[in-house]
């Protein structure tokens, strides 16, 4: 799935962001008012051989090179262990070889932020592979996400069996998750709308808000897992 517009000024700072954290990636070039590319693929949990390829695509579209991003934007997680250092390592990468400053972003408030004008309790989940779910709750004050307690990983019972009173949730857990919950029978939980592009919505708004403040500061890109890996485990 792609979309496109042609109407970015050509002086107007150009941002690209990414998010490989789950098997839904997706890639967007943006402006200061918001998306002018996207694009959403469908990977398992190993976007290696295309996340590249990709961004080099959007920018072919777009007519544009590297040095017109003024800014990169990434979801660090969490997520899916090869799916996160694939995006980071493809980022980082990119800086060291253009300088272009870079900002990371957790995926659940990238997920959570796309909701933040009208809801007051949110609680983002998302799907992290092996059947398990990351989490978190956030009450929104003055349009900015105030985390509640710390944000969780377990599987579908831990979600099911915790008290959804109060709480709205949302993204591609919640729906993968309550997708199919009988509403009568859970009159408690209360499911945000969900589309594909909600969380690379989320997280452009935070990549602007970020760089239009501070258009020349990075972080380290650390990556959030929340859980180990079970890559190269030994079986005890």
């Amino acid at each position: 799935m792609s979309s496109s517009s042609e109407t970015s000024s050509p002086q107007a700072p150009l941002y690209l962001i990414v998010d490989t954290s789950t098997k839904n990636c997706a890639i967007a070039l943006a402006n200061t008012s918001g998306i002018i590319y996207s694009k959403l693929w469908e990977t398992a949990y190993n976007p290696t051989s295309e996340l590249l390829p990709n961004i080099m695509t959007a920018l072919s579209h777009m007519d544009l090179t590297l040095n017109r991003i003024a800014g990169i934007g990434i979801a660090v997680g969490p997520g899916g262990f090869s799916s996160i250092r694939t995006g980071i390592s493809v980022v980082k990468g990119i800086k060291m070889a253009s300088g272009i400053p870079v900002i990371g972003f957790n995926t659940l408030d990238a997920t959570a932020y796309h909701y933040i004008d009208n809801q007051n309790l949110i609680t983002a989940v998302l799907a992290i592979g092996k059947g398990y779910f990351a989490w978190a709750d956030y009450q929104i004050v003055n349009r900015s996400l105030r985390l509640i307690g710390n944000q969780k990983v377990g599987q579908e019972t831990d979600l099911l069996t915790r008290k959804h009173t109060d709480t709205s949730y949302c993204g591609e857990g919640a729906s993968i998750l309550f997708g199919n919950v009988n509403a009568s029978a859970r009159k408690d939980v209360h499911v945000l709308p969900y589309q594909a592009e909600d969380r690379i919505n989320g997280l452009t708004q935070l990549v602007i808000c970020h760089f239009s403040k501070n258009p020349t500061i990075s972080n380290l890109l650390e990556p959030i897992y929340l859980r180990e890996p079970t890559i190269g485990k030994k079986n005890s």
